[in-house]
């Protein structure tokens, strides 16, 4: 019976060693990637809302009487060469009441726009001036947030005399699969009277 020779034939340990480092670069190029993709994804946030700093203050509404404030107007774009609005899944909104003595309630509304230049701003008892439809707010909605589409608004009635005061709104929104919290709309003192 032959003998097999089962010695290396030269070069083969040489070749296999290269094969490993070049499959390990490759893997490591691979995981590189995913690890940078990952990050850029993450770091992608929706756009800041504005504050609606504009209707902030104090306000004296008759007990029994609704007003309706803007509370996240639009989407902040420093640049100005952005959309008119922004398509977000609003997912909450809630007011920071931090005193209550009008015993007032409290609803969260969506102002669908009118498509006239008059914003909601602070209208008493009615929005037929600014809105073609006012709908609550339920949450997990998709809105296309904007000064000329859509409107989140707070409709404030006191019960009895006394003060609310809302200091902004706690949202949580996403766009394009990323959520952030924030805190947006004015600070509000309202006096209620008889």
């Amino acid at each position: 019976m032959a003998e097999l020779d089962l010695a290396p034939t030269p070069g083969t340990d040489a070749q296999r060693r290269r094969g490993r480092h070049l499959a390990v670069a490759a893997v490591a190029g691979v995981v590189a990637v995913l690890v940078v993709a990952g990050l850029a994804w993450s770091l992608r946030t929706p756009p800041p809302l504005w504050p609606a700093p504009t209707y902030g203050g104090s306000d004296a509404l008759p007990v029994g009487h609704t007003l309706y404030i803007d509370m996240a107007v639009a989407v902040r774009d420093d640049s100005g060469t952005g959309p008119d609005s922004y398509r977000l899944r609003i997912d909450s909104v809630v007011p920071r009441i931090t005193e209550n003595s009008a015993k007032a309630t409290v609803a969260l509304l969506v102002c669908t726009r009118n498509g006239g230049t008059l914003g909601v701003g602070a209208q008493e008892d009615g929005l037929d001036a600014s809105c073609t439809s006012v709908l609550p707010f339920t949450g997990q909605q998709e809105i296309d947030l904007g000064f000329m589409t859509a409107q989140i608004l707070l409709a404030v009635t006191p019960s009895v005399p006394g003060t609310l005061h809302v200091d902004g709104l706690d949202v949580t929104y996403a766009q394009d699969g990323r959520a952030v919290t924030t805190t947006s709309g004015a600070d509000i003192t309202l006096t209620a009277t008889r």
